[in-house]
């Protein structure tokens, strides 16, 4: 599935499944991303808000205000994919078909 389809479940399914993915595939794993995150936050002076996962859920030390909320959406309408993807009402995931190539070999390669 591609990076792109990802972010659309992300924000249009709220699917956290697709943000753990996209993490692993960012950094390599949750925490390393959630630090970006909140890196991010202090970048653009987010200091009400503070995140534990990607999903925002079950931690008791994440926290986001509407204040600070308001400034992230500010700053995500500034980016053109960002804008198309919070604009989409709905997106279908096209079907991909992989085919294993070559079973015994060591890679066990997919292509497309």
């Amino acid at each position: 599935m591609r990076v792109e389809d990802r972010l659309y479940g992300v924000m249009l399914h709220s699917g956290a499944d697709a943000s753990l993915a996209i993490a692993k595939y960012v950094v390599g794993d949750e925490k390393n991303f959630v630090h970006l995150m909140n890196e991010k936050l202090k970048e653009l002076d987010m200091n009400q808000t503070h995140f534990e996962s990607v999903e925002g859920l079950h931690h008791g030390n994440h926290y986001l205000t509407a204040y600070d909320l308001m400034k992230l959406l500010q700053y995500g309408m500034k980016n053109i994919t960002f804008k198309e993807i919070f604009s989409a009402k709905q997106y279908g995931v096209q079907k991909r078909i992989y085919v294993l190539k070559d079973f015994h070999s060591q890679a066990h390669c997919l292509i497309k």
